[in-house]
C-alpha cells in the first residue's frame, strides 16, 4: 500500500508555481535533455588515461600481455590490444577481470556489449564510443533521481533533484570518464531511495513490501558487482538506519543510561531486533546483502587480488600535514559536486578569479543550506533528512577508518568520493526546496545555483576544472617541436605494471590523432626492482642495435639515467602532467659526434 506525505509544516508554505504542478515530465525532459548535452559534449576531445585503456582493453576481450617489454614497438603495436574481438566473450571478460584486475565485471560486461552495437571498421575504439556508456549511465540518473524523489516525495521536490543531478560538475566529470562509476551511482541511488522509503514504512509502523526487499536486495549485489566500494555504502545505510532508530529506544523504555549512551548496541537487543529486523522484513535485505558480499569477498580471496596497482593509495604518515590531506581531499570533492570554476586554466588571472567566484558562492550558499536543512528537520520530512545525515555521518566515519585504520587514502582520488554524490545531492535538494517555500522570492535563489551549475559543468567540459591527469597532448607538441629530422623520436620507460602500458598507449593514440606525422616509436623495459639498474643496461643494449640516430625520450623512467653514449639535452617547455621526461641525443653506431645543427 502506498502512503503519501505531505510536505514539511512550515508556517509560510506556498503553493509551487504553476507550471511545475502542470508539466513536471516536461520540465524532466528538458533537464534531461541538458544533462545529456552537457556529458556527451566533448566526450571525445580529452586525452584518456591509464584506467580508461584498462576498462577498453578488458571490455573488448584482450589484455595487455601481447605487447612486449625491451623491444621498440610502432604506435599500431601498441594500441592492439584497442581492436575489436570476437563478440560474445563474456567468459573472456570476467576471465580478465578476476585474473589482471582489481574490479567486478559487470559495467566490463555491459560494456563488451555496448561496443558491439558500433561499426567495428576502424583499427582501434573510438574514444566517443568507448565514454558513451559512462556518459549514458550519468543522464540517465537525472530522471531516475526525478522518479526516486517522486515515489518519496513531492514533484518540486524531485525537479530540484533532477536539476542539482543534471548540473552537477562532478557529475559531468564522472559520467566523462569510461569507467564504472556512474553505474554504481545508479545502482546506490537506487539502494538509497529504497532505504529511504523503508523508513516511511518504518515510521507509519508498517513491515517493507517483499518488492521492495527484493528489490533493494538485487541493487546493492548489482553495486557491489560494479565497484566494492559500494559495500562502504551499503555498509552506511545499515549503520545509518541504526543510528536513526535509536530515537527508538524510548519507545522500548530502556532506562538504562549506558544503553541510552550506546544506541546501536540497544538497537540490537533482542526486543528491537524481533521488532525492526523481523517483524520490519529488515533482516532479509541485510542477509541477502551480505551473501552478495560474501560471494565476492571469497573471489577475492582466491586469488592476488590488486596486482600492485593500489599501492599509490598507500596513506603517506611522514609528518602531521600529511595526516590532514584526507579530510580536505574529501572536502574538496563534496565542493565540485555544486560547484567548480575554470581553476585548472592557464590563464593564471582565470584560475584565480575562478577559485575565488567559487569560495564567494560556497560562503554564500553553505549557510542557506544549514537553514533550509533546518527547517526541514522540523517538518513531515523530518525522519529521511535525519536517516540521510545519518548515512552521510557512518559513510564519512568509513572513509576514514579504511584510510587512518587500514592506510589506503581512498580520499585520494576524487573519483572514489562517488558514495557520497546521491546523498548530497538529495540533502541539497531537500534544504533548498525547504527553504526556497520560505522566501519572498526563491526564483533568485534557483537562477543563482542554475547559473553556477551551468558554468561549472562547462567548465568540466572543457577540461578546465577536473582536468585530466594526463596530458600526452602536451607532451607530444614538445617533441614535434624540437625534433630533428634525422633522428626518429624513441619513447622509453619502465613498466612494472599495466599503468605504465596505459601512460605509453596514451602517447600512441594522442600520436595518431594529432600529430601523424611524427611517427614515435615506444620501448617499454621491465623493471622488477625500483630504480634497479637492469632496465638502463637493457636500454644501453635496445639502443646498440639501432642503425640510425635516435631522439631519445625517458619518460617516466624510473631506473639511473645512465647513458654515456647519448648527448642529455636541456628540457624543451614547461613540465607536463602525467609525463616527467629527460631527453637524449643518441647517434648511430660508428658516428664520432652529434651534429650540433640538428639539435638546437
Amino acid at each position: 500500500m502506498k502512503t503519501e506525505f505531505s510536505p514539511p509544516a512550515l508556517s509560510s508554505v506556498r503553493k509551487p508555481l504553476s507550471f511545475l504542478q502542470r508539466y513536471p515530465l516536461g520540465i524532466l525532459a528538458v533537464l534531461t535533455l541538458i544533462g545529456a548535452a552537457l556529458r556527451f559534449w566533448n566526450l571525445g576531445a580529452k586525452p584518456p588515461w591509464t584506467d580508461e585503456f584498462a576498462t577498453w582493453v578488458f571490455s573488448l576481450g584482450n589484455d595487455f600481455t601481447g605487447i612486449p617489454g625491451g623491444e621498440i614497438l610502432t604506435g599500431a603495436q601498441l594500441l592492439a590490444p584497442l581492436r575489436f574481438n570476437q563478440p560474445g566473450q563474456w567468459g573472456r571478460v570476467i576471465e580478465l577481470l578476476v585474473n589482471q584486475d582489481n574490479h567486478p565485471p559487470l559495467y566490463f560486461l555491459l560494456a563488451h556489449f555496448w561496443q558491439g552495437l558500433f561499426p567495428q571498421d576502424y583499427q582501434a575504439l573510438n574514444i566517443t564510443v568507448g565514454r558513451s556508456l559512462a556518459a549514458l549511465a550519468g543522464t540517465l540518473l537525472i530522471p531516475l533521481s526525478y522518479v526516486l524523489a517522486r515515489w518519496l516525495w513531492t514533484p518540486s521536490l524531485a525537479l530540484a533533484l533532477a536539476l542539482l543531478t543534471a548540473l552537477s560538475p562532478y557529475g559531468v566529470f564522472i559520467s566523462q570518464e569510461s569507467r564504472h562509476y556512474t553505474l554504481a551511482v545508479l545502482w546506490i541511488t537506487l539502494s538509497l531511495g529504497c532505504c529511504l522509503k523503508a523508513s516511511q514504512y518504518f515510521k507509519q509502523g508498517q513491515p517493507l513490501p517483499r518488492r521492495l526487499v527484493l528489490a533493494w536486495v538485487l541493487v546493492n549485489a548489482l553495486a557491489l558487482s560494479t565497484h566494492f566500494f559500494t559495500g562502504l555504502f551499503i555498509l552506511a545505510e545499515f549503520l545509518g538506519l541504526a543510528g536513526s532508530y535509536q530515537l527508538s529506544v524510548t519507545r522500548y523504555q530502556i532506562s538504562n543510561i549506558s544503553e541510552r549512551l550506546f544506541g546501536i548496541s540497544s538497537f540490537f537487543k533482542l526486543k528491537c531486533f524481533n521488532t525492526v529486523l523481523l517483524r520490519s522484513r529488515l533482516l532479509p535485505v541485510l542477509l541477502g546483502s551480505l551473501t552478495a558480499a560474501l560471494v565476492w569477498g571469497w573471489v577475492i580471496s582466491q586469488r592476488d587480488y590488486g596486482h600492485g596497482m593500489t599501492q599509490w593509495m598507500a596513506l603517506e604518515r611522514r609528518n602531521f600535514l600529511n595526516l590532514l590531506g584526507p579530510p580536505v581531499q574529501l572536502l574538496a570533492a563534496w565542493v565540485t559536486i555544486f560547484t567548480l570554476l575554470p581553476v585548472e586554466s592557464p590563464n593564471l588571472t582565470l584560475a584565480i578569479a575562478a577559485g575565488l567566484g567559487m569560495l564567494a558562492y560556497v560562503i554564500f550558499l553553505l549557510p542557506r543550506l544549514k537553514r533550509g536543512l533546518d527547517l526541514t528537520l522540523t517538518g513531515n520530512w523530518r525522519s529521511e533528512a535525519r536517516l540521510l545525515l545519518w548515512i552521510t555521518g557512518s559513510l564519512l566515519a568509513l572513509y576514514f577508518a579504511v584510510t587512518y585504520g587500514a592506510g589506503m587514502d581512498i580520499t585520494r582520488g576524487a573519483r572514489y568520493s562517488f558514495n557520497f554524490f546521491p546523498l548530497l545531492i538529495f540533502l541539497a535538494a531537500l534544504a533548498l526546496v525547504s527553504l526556497g517555500q520560505t522566501l519572498a522570492k526563491p526564483g533568485r535563489l534557483w537562477a543563482l545555483v542554475i547559473l553556477m551549475g551551468l558554468a561549472s559543468a562547462v567548465t568540466v567540459t572543457h577540461n578546465l576544472g577536473y582536468q585530466k591527469y594526463y596530458r600526452p597532448e602536451l607532451f607530444l607538441a614538445q617533441v614535434d617541436q624540437v625534433s630533428p629530422p634525422g633522428a626518429r623520436p624513441l619513447i622509453v620507460t619502465t613498466r612494472q605494471s599495466l599503468v605504465q602500458t596505459g601512460e605509453m598507449m596514451g602517447l600512441a593514440l594522442e600520436a595518431r590523432r594529432r600529430f601523424p606525422q611524427l611517427d614515435p616509436r615506444f620501448a617499454l623495459i621491465p623493471q622488477r626492482r625500483p630504480e634497479s639498474a637492469e632496465a638502463t643496461a637493457q636500454l644501453k643494449r635496445l639502443l646498440e642495435d639501432q642503425d640510425q640516430s635516435i631522439d631519445l625520450w625517458l619518460v617516466n623512467f624510473l631506473a639511473p639515467q645512465d647513458l654515456p653514449q647519448c648527448q642529455s639535452l636541456p628540457s624543451v617547455g614547461p613540465s607536463v602532467n602525467g609525463y616527467s621526461y629527460r631527453r637524449f641525443l643518441c647517434p648511430a653506431p660508428g658516428s664520432d659526434q652529434l651534429n650540433s645543427r640538428k639539435i638546437e
